[in-house]
């Protein structure tokens, strides 16, 4: 869980094998939040594949290395 607003969590700062079983993660808070994140975290990260980003309206979700921004 993201506590509060307007804040971004950038995975894409932290070293592949630094974090390892994650399937959720959560930016929901009480104003705008960020994730960035790319395919090589979501491979390194998780044991499915996948993660699931958890997200109010006005989130973003940026994955790196393509330029798309989602939520």
């Amino acid at each position: 869980l993201l506590n509060g607003g307007g804040k971004t969590l950038d995975l894409t700062v932290v070293r592949n094998d630094a974090i390892s079983g994650i399937e959720i993660i959560d930016i929901k808070g009480t104003g705008n939040n960020t994730v960035k994140i790319s395919a090589g975290d979501v491979l390194a990260m998780s044991t499915t594949d996948e993660i699931v980003i958890k997200a109010n309206a006005g989130d973003h979700c940026l994955l790196a290395g393509t330029g798309l921004i989602g939520m």
